[in-house]
């Protein structure tokens, strides 16, 4: 279907087949939770209430600063 639209398909590029082994985890949903349960514990461990305010600012500002 989509090579009708004139829209050319790109091989995956995230995995390697042949010899070599696979380098990513893509498609993994347990590694995927893990990833995701220990960044939000992070998040919360490093989420200081007293300082919303200015935390909020430096996020922004590190967002608009970036290229």
């Amino acid at each position: 279907m989509a090579s009708n639209l004139g829209i050319k398909e790109v091989p995956d590029q995230n995995h390697v087949h042949g010899d070599e082994t696979e380098k990513t985890n893509n498609g993994d949903p347990d590694l995927a939770k893990e990833i995701g349960i220990n960044g939000r514990k992070l998040a919360i461990e490093r989420f200081d209430v007293n300082r919303v305010g200015e935390q909020m600012v430096n996020f922004l500002q590190g967002i608009v600063s970036e290229p």
